[in-house]
């Protein structure tokens, strides 16, 4: 009798210790794929844009600090340098600055004339009656 049951619990104990399907089927070597990026390269360089125009304002630019500071409150950018802010900046295809001039103080920055046109609405046209 004893020995029966000892089986028993013998094999449930022996069941529940199998490693599930998932486990079985994924190889231990092969490391997990890379998660799809949120947020497409084109998409980062509009939003770059977008705000660095609302950082500069009226102003002639904005200075890589300032923009460093703001972005790392959002929670945008990490704990980098601003020097290296600028290198990513510059990859993406906007134009930083060495020296910038901005409200009597010197630095590397992104001014509003290197930054691309933005996009504005057509006029209406008029209709004319041809005749």
């Amino acid at each position: 009798m004893w020995l029966v049951g000892g089986t028993c619990v013998w094999c449930v104990a022996a069941w529940r210790a199998q490693p599930g399907p998932a486990l079985e089927e994924q190889p231990a070597d092969v490391p997990p794929e890379p998660a799809e990026p949120v947020h497409t390269d084109t998409e980062i360089y509009t939003s770059a844009v977008e705000h660095l125009r609302e950082l500069i304002g009226d102003r002639n630019g904005v200075h890589l600090t300032e923009v460093l500071a703001d972005w790392q409150s959002r929670g945008w950018v990490g704990q980098v340098p601003a020097a290296e802010l600028g290198r990513q900046l510059q990859r993406r295809g906007i134009p930083v600055r060495a020296s910038l001039k901005v409200s009597g103080a010197v630095g590397p920055g992104v001014h509003r004339d290197d930054l691309p046109a933005a996009a504005e609405p057509l006029p209406e046209a008029t209709s004319l009656a041809v005749g």
